[in-house]
Order: C-alpha cells, then sequence, then structure tokens
C-alpha cells in the first residue's frame, strides 16, 4: 500500500501534466479552497502523510462538509508544482517528477510547505 503522500503526488503529478497540455487541471475547486485554506490544511495533511488511509484527501466525500472532493488531488499538485517552478530546466524537471520513486524525497526537494505551520 502506497502513503497518502505517494498518493497525492501521484496525482498531483498527474494534475501538473494536464495543466501543462490543457492550462486546466480536474480539480479546480479543490485547489481554489486549498489554496483559501492553506495554512490550516497543511498541518492536517502533513500529519497524515505518511498513513497508508488516504482518509478524507481522496476517492471518497469528505466528512468535513466544507471541503470539495479530492483534496490530496490539489494537495498534490501543489508541491508538485511547487518542484516543476523551483527548476530552472523545465525539461529536466519533468523527467524528475516522472522517475521520482521517494515521495518524501520529491516533497523535500519541492519546498513545499516551509514557512506554512506545521
Amino acid at each position: 500500500k502506497k502513503s497518502l503522500l505517494s498518493l497525492a503526488i501521484r496525482e498531483g503529478t498527474a494534475e501538473l501534466f494536464t495543466m501543462l497540455v490543457t492550462g486546466k487541471i480536474t480539480q479546480q475547486d479543490a485547489l481554489d479552497y486549498l489554496l483559501e485554506n492553506e495554512g490550516s490544511l497543511w498541518p492536517q495533511f502533513s500529519s497524515s502523510m505518511h498513513d497508508q488511509n488516504p482518509g478524507d484527501w481522496m476517492w471518497q466525500k469528505p466528512s468535513n462538509e466544507d471541503w470539495p472532493n479530492h483534496m490530496g488531488y490539489a494537495m498534490g499538485y501543489r508541491i508538485v508544482n511547487s518542484y516543476y517552478q523551483s527548476v530552472d530546466d523545465k525539461t529536466q524537471a519533468k523527467q524528475a517528477i516522472l522517475v521520482s520513486t521517494n515521495a518524501k524525497d520529491l516533497l523535500d526537494a519541492s519546498g513545499y510547505g516551509a514557512g506554512l505551520p506545521d
């Protein structure tokens, strides 16, 4: 079983490449909500990102009625896009994202979460 972080990065990678090709992501409502509430959502995500149960983050209607579906996709997108934006060579960045097998290393390399509350 994969961790929530691994699943979020997998789906976030798909969202990034969708954005690069179409200019849109599939989970815009989730991304909008995440951007408005990032400071409170990051601690929730980071405290459960190593769990093998994706909980409310993916594939089910969240128990919190304020949350849109698929928040994990949006969080994964934020992490992967943060990495992508931080690398000057975009071709190398895309390749690194696609071949990455360690979600924690990609998160660390992305710099995402730095400056957000824990």
